[in-house]
């Protein structure tokens, strides 16, 4: 999935899960990383799950300079594509790779994203998309 893959996995969240308990050589911290402990020595994936309303410019700055100088990747886990938090379309602008999930109680968000990326596609960004999710259960 990753090459070279991380040689550490930093999951940052906002609530314990008892599935935690059975995820080995994981690295679990409550809430949002200090990132200034972090050298650029070692490959590090940082996943940020349930952290959405504490996001804050040090989140931005994972996305917008500190990936790049501290040799991390990061995944960060939202409920919402277009959470009111300003720092969430900079955090949005600056990813890689978005992965998007059915969402039966909203299914609008994929059209506003596809307006966004491909203004003059959205009949095939909204069928490629009702293609990928066509065998998943809500």
């Amino acid at each position: 999935m990753m090459t070279p893959p991380p040689e550490e996995l930093i999951w940052c969240y906002g609530a314990w899960q008892s599935g935690y308990n059975e995820m080995r050589h994981v690295t679990f911290v409550e809430g949002l990383p200090d990132v200034e402990q972090w050298t650029g020595v070692k490959r590090r994936l940082v996943i940020i799950d349930d952290l959405m309303s504490e996001t804050n410019d040090k989140v931005t700055q994972l996305f917008t300079k500190e990936s790049h100088h501290r040799n991390l990747s990061v995944m960060y886990i939202v409920q919402n594509l277009f959470g009111k938090n300003k720092e969430q379309r900079t955090i949005s602008l600056n990813s890689h790779y978005l992965v998007v999930f059915k969402n039966p109680r909203d299914a609008s968000q994929i059209n506003h994203l596809a307006k966004q990326m491909y203004p003059g596609k959205l009949k095939y960004v909204q069928e490629a998309f009702k293609n990928a999710i066509r065998f998943t259960e809500v």
